[in-house]
């Protein structure tokens, strides 16, 4: 059996992109709630999974990253700084800089975001 069902599960649930985490951690995941769950193959595993919904959140929990702290992903804020650098447009009341970030544990890595922003000259009301 492929990988391919499960994904879609996490994509319809949780509207997780398989590609976005990379199909090998899933891959990852899915062996170790095989292992966890005492599954024999992956066909176990789809039916447990299709059975359980904890089972599914429990997959989830494996699959997407649970650790957060200041400037993680140095590269990351290097690229914003740069493409900031470039010259970023005037900011008014209703044409504020808006940053997503995505997938954060406990806020460490917003904050870092708005850090930087200071620290590059950003006014607080234009972020």
């Amino acid at each position: 059996m492929s990988m391919a069902p499960v994904q879609d599960l996490l994509q319809k649930r949780f509207g997780l992109d398989p590609r976005s985490v990379g199909l090998a951690s899933i891959e990852r995941a899915v062996r170790q709630g095989m292992k966890e769950s005492g599954a024999e193959d992956v066909e176990d595993y789809w039916r447990l999974l299709r059975m359980s919904p904890h089972k599914v959140d429990e997959l989830l929990e494996l699959v997407v990253v649970g650790e957060t702290w200041f400037f993680r992903q140095p590269e990351s804020f290097s690229w914003l700084a740069a493409k900031l650098k470039k010259g970023p447009p005037l900011y008014t009341q209703r044409n504020r800089l808006r940053i997503l970030s995505l997938g954060c544990s406990t806020g460490e890595e917003p904050y870092s975001v708005a850090m930087m922003l200071l620290d590059m000259g950003f006014r607080p009301e234009c972020f």
